[in-house]
């Protein structure tokens, strides 16, 4: 997640991949804050 300046998250249109989709990005709130915390930016361009 440090090297990437993009993300791009693709998804099929069914409950579960949509749930399973945003645990992810929950999950992944919660990395980039604990890096901003360690003083690590994370900024991404893209984001979709």
């Amino acid at each position: 997640m440090q090297a990437a300046n993009a993300l791009l998250v693709p998804m099929a249109a069914t409950t579960p991949d949509f749930c399973s989709t945003v645990q992810f990005l929950s999950m992944m709130d919660q990395v980039t804050s604990q890096l901003a915390q360690a003083g690590i930016e994370v900024e991404y361009d893209l984001f979709g």
